[in-house]
């Protein structure tokens, strides 16, 4: 059953991701998921009762940290590695250097200096 929270995870960070038309590094898939897997857990501790309330928490809070892990490890990498699909390089790159970043400069189309 762990698995099954690793994977329906992913899988709903992926459609949120593209439902809400978002990369990878939005906050917005994430904060979805984990909506939605609270809202789960909260059914869970309603419907089913155990004789050990403090291990239904725990087994509850287990969940929420095994659906939430990979969508965290991919938001985080998205966020802190502009080149993942659906980002963007934040720093501009000048052709002439071999692709090393400019100085300050964007250029949107090659200029006549560098032909």
């Amino acid at each position: 059953m762990d698995a099954l929270h690793v994977l329906v995870g992913l899988l709903i960070f992926a459609l949120a991701a593209l439902l809400f038309r978002r990369s990878p590094r939005s906050p917005l898939p994430w904060f979805t998921l984990l909506a939605l897997e609270l809202c789960n857990e909260a059914y869970d501790l309603h419907a089913e009762l155990w004789p050990n309330r403090a291990s239904q928490y725990g087994e509850g809070a287990k969940d929420i940290l095994l659906t939430m892990a990979l969508p965290t490890f991919i938001l985080l990498l998205a966020r802190w590695r502009q080149q993942l699909p659906g980002g963007e390089s934040l720093r501009p790159v000048n052709p002439g250097r071999g692709g090393e970043p400019d100085e300050g400069r964007c250029r949107s189309e090659p200029s006549a200096e560098l032909e």
